[in-house]
């Protein structure tokens, strides 16, 4: 018998949805934007994924400061589904990386740790779901993330 091939619970979103976000000034904005990131970042299409993973780090860039730490948390279970969701090591490294330098987005140390505070939690919440054919690529993803972390203390 092969490999179970487990998906994560998010439900992928269509093909041609958006992912730019809503207008900042609907109330339910900031909700939907995190919806929508988790939503593409976990989805089995690596061009809609790698558009995430692009769209997220412009986010983190121009709004990432300001955002709130359940924010944080629902683009972080995101973020961990699409580790979950790329396969093949050398697609996985490069994910990790792009994630890993996700940290750079913050100009305030004090809001990167927050942001690893919330990478922290999200891996402690979510490691015992792990299966034994999934754990290598989120070994990888924390060598990446430590570290991205220790050169943004630099």
């Amino acid at each position: 018998m092969g490999k179970k091939n487990r998906r994560p619970p998010a439900a992928e979103p269509p093909e041609d949805a958006p992912l730019d976000e809503p207008a900042a000034s609907e109330p339910d904005a900031s909700d939907r934007v995190m919806t929508q990131f988790a939503r593409n970042l976990a989805t089995g299409n690596r061009k809609t994924r790698a558009q995430a993973l692009g769209a997220l780090e412009k986010w983190l860039q121009g709004r990432g400061e300001g955002a709130s730490e359940l924010e944080l948390r629902k683009l972080w279970r995101g973020i961990f589904f699409c580790v979950w969701m790329v396969d093949k090591a050398p697609v996985q490294l490069e994910v990790s990386r792009t994630i890993a330098r996700l940290v750079h987005c913050f100009e305030a140390p004090a809001h990167a740790a927050r942001w690893l505070r919330c990478w922290g939690s999200t891996l402690r919440g979510e490691w015992g779901k792990l299966d034994k054919h999934r754990i290598d690529k989120y070994y990888t993803l924390i060598r990446q993330v430590v570290v991205e972390a220790v050169n943004y203390a630099r």
